[in-house]
């Protein structure tokens, strides 16, 4: 294998290890306690230098991974510091609250508040993939035989480094990608009544999840065609919907989450499969 693309596996192993502890280990319950108590804060923390270090898959990494814990428990300080949080978003009535046990109120507090939750998120999840990046090429100095370490990657060749790239793939698409609608979304939420918006608890997240995962797959398989009869078979639970007034608002505001959702996952999924195109053979 070459030193560039032992380098590349290096990155994305930054990545996929950033992406899996910020979205699919960090719960709801987890960022909120982290918000109010250090220890958990510092857990979270060592659970993406953990998981980052597993997919680097040598001893040698742990002055990287060191480096990652220091950096991104400093940017995660910073954002706990400054940034509103749960409670604070209860209080203010913001739509977004409603993950962890709020209510959706409408009103200029509420929006305002969610457009400077949707800032913050934006550049936290910036600075974290500059800090990715500037590890990544501090470590081809100060680490140059760490890519030739990577157990993994002297076992699977470049087939590591596309396993990497599809975990972060789908990671980003799947989860993360859920945040950002959750912000996106919380507008349209506020302007409706409390009983349209109430369903099975985390329902409307699974069903996202479901949604994004489909297209990835889909699109992954060379099929991407076949997410149309997705969007059609869920646009058909709502043509009713529009049709009577008292449920068009919401209806409304389940098709653009969902038409934002598969626009979205379909962009990623592409850029996905793209990239796999330039790892390897």
């Amino acid at each position: 294998m070459t030193g560039a693309a032992l380098d590349t596996t290096t990155l994305l192993a930054l990545l996929a290890g950033h992406l899996l502890g910020d979205f699919v280990l960090q719960t709801d319950g987890l960022a909120e306690r982290k918000s109010r108590r250090l220890v958990w804060l510092l857990l979270h923390v060592l659970a993406v230098a953990v998981v980052t270090w597993v997919l680097l898959g040598a001893w040698a990494a742990a002055p990287l991974v060191g480096a990652l814990f220091v950096v991104h428990l400093g940017l995660d300080l910073v954002k706990r510091r400054f940034a509103p949080r749960a409670a604070e978003r209860r209080e203010s009535g913001n739509p977004l609250a409603a993950a962890d046990g709020g209510r959706y109120v409408a009103g200029s507090v509420a929006l305002r508040d969610t457009n400077r939750g949707f800032g913050w998120f934006v550049a936290d999840q910036a600075l974290h993939a500059a800090s990715l990046l500037g590890l990544w090429w501090a470590a081809g100095s100060w680490l140059p035989d760490l890519a030739a370490a990577n157990a993994w990657a002297a076992a699977w060749g470049d087939g590591y480094a596309r396993a990497l790239l599809l975990v972060a793939g789908f990671t980003a698409t799947v989860w993360a990608l859920g945040v950002v609608l959750r912000f996106q979304m919380a507008g349209f939420a506020a302007g409706l009544p409390d009983e349209l918006v109430a369903g099975l608890p985390r329902g409307g997240r699974s069903v996202g999840r479901l949604e994004r995962t489909l297209v990835f797959v889909f699109v992954l398989m060379g099929q991407p065609e076949a997410v149309g009869f997705v969007v059609a078979a869920k646009a058909g639970f709502r043509i009713g919907d529009l049709t009577r007034p008292e449920q068009r608002n919401h209806a409304e505001y389940i098709m653009i989450g969902t038409l934002r959702s598969f626009a979205y996952a379909l962009l990623l999924a592409l850029l996905t499969r793209w990239l796999l195109t330039r790892i390897g053979g």
